[in-house]
């Protein structure tokens, strides 16, 4: 109750009113999840009960980036179950801030430290491998356990695992969770599935977030479709978007709209039929980016202008083994970074792990063959950064 009132009286000493905490909603935290426009006293202190909101002068704060100049009569907001400043405000409106953000990743490669995910065991134990398009190599409970094996590598890694749900609902691909969203330093993208098995999925993402306190930045609507593993962060102001069967130019247009504004240059790269529509070819089976400035890639099947604007870019292109390719069944490029050049891989693929290492790169691998190889989705698609950096 007292931050509540500290909060109150300063908005009072600075005639803000209530108005101010429209964007409220941007500052990352749990409870900034709660939109507070036009929230009445009685709302204030029910609602940012664990904010401690404070105003200065102006001074020079410090990040892990290095100091920062905060303009005078700045209003500093500390989560205080994180203990981490979120945010402050200038010119009447809130300023996002990544220190101590709960979320936000525009990177493919930076330090993971909070992952969203879905144990196997519980998305696949009655999947039929018809019905969902797996190989004969499918095997549920064999899934489950190197589903498991993942999961300590990921945790090993020093990542906090958040789970999307334990529902026994049937929805065997949403152990893939790689594409149902899409994060942003900003909050999340809620997208749209090409396939039609995974329509319910973003539903289970947008449902995660209000309970993990993401904001929701927007969503991809019908007859738009965007998955997540045709979306490539090529820097932090920079997405790549595969255009295939599982991604249409509907999809790419409304993802632009929600990302130009906030200084983000969207491109459309077409992608090969290769296996069918049936089949998962994602912009990501050919591509992983092992470090802001390094990526694994099988070029054959590469877009030649998103290769072109890789080389412009400085980018050091490790090529992935061709035999190994077809034998993973397009999967051996599929590798989870969870820092610059420290990455998870499916094992049985020596070539491809070797290429890596000999980039500067520390590979991990855990046995994959009835989830990964028999499924069409690798480590990378079987986790949604929620924050890195």
């Amino acid at each position: 109750m007292q931050f509540a009132e500290s909060f109150m009286q300063v908005l009072d000493m600075d005639g803000f009113g209530g108005v101010v905490l429209r964007r409220v909603l941007q500052g990352g935290g749990r409870a900034l999840r709660y939109h507070l426009w036009g929230a009445s006293r009685s709302g204030w202190t029910r609602r940012c009960w664990n904010f401690l909101p404070i105003t200065i002068t102006g001074q020079t704060s410090h990040s892990q980036d290095g100091p920062f100049r905060l303009p005078p009569s700045t209003m500093l907001f500390w989560t205080i179950d994180r203990g981490s400043l979120s945010g402050y405000w200038l010119n009447g409106m809130f300023q996002e801030h990544l220190v101590g953000k709960a979320y936000g990743s525009q990177s493919m490669a930076g330090p993971l430290q909070r992952v969203l995910m879905r144990s196997a065991a519980s998305a696949m134990p009655r999947a039929k491998a018809s019905e969902w398009h797996y190989g004969p190599g499918f095997d549920p409970q064999k899934a489950a356990a190197q589903h498991q094996a993942l999961t300590t590598l990921v945790l090993a890694s020093g990542a906090e695992v958040e789970w999307l749900t334990d529902a026994d609902d049937g929805l065997a691909d949403s152990v893939f969770t790689h594409d149902p969203s899409l994060m942003t330093d900003h909050g999340a993208i809620i997208l749209a599935m090409g396939k039609a098995l995974r329509l319910a999925e973003p539903g289970l993402h947008e449902a995660a977030y209000n309970r993990m306190g993401v904001p929701i930045l927007g969503r991809i609507e019908h007859p738009g479709q965007v998955e997540g593993g045709d979306c490539v962060w090529v820097d932090s102001r920079t997405l790549a978007v595969g255009r295939g069967v599982r991604t249409n130019q509907d999809g790419i247009q409304q993802l632009a709209n929600l990302l130009t504004p906030k200084g983000i240059q969207v491109y459309g790269y077409d992608l090969p039929l290769w296996h069918g529509e049936e089949a998962c070819l994602h912009l990501m089976s050919v591509i992983s980016p092992l470090a802001d400035d390094l990526a694994l890639v099988y070029a054959p099947l590469l877009p030649a202008a998103f290769y072109q604007m890789l080389r412009a870019r400085g980018i050091r292109l490790v090529e992935g083994d061709a035999e190994e390719f077809f034998a993973s069944n397009g999967l051996s490029p599929n590798v989870l970074p969870t820092a610059p050049r420290e990455v998870i891989a499916v094992a049985g693929f020596p070539k491809t792990a070797a290429a890596m290492a000999a980039a500067g790169c520390r590979v991990s691998t855990f046995e994959a063959d009835a989830l990964c190889v028999a499924c069409e989705g690798g480590p990378t698609c079987l986790t949604r950064p929620v924050l890195r950096q």
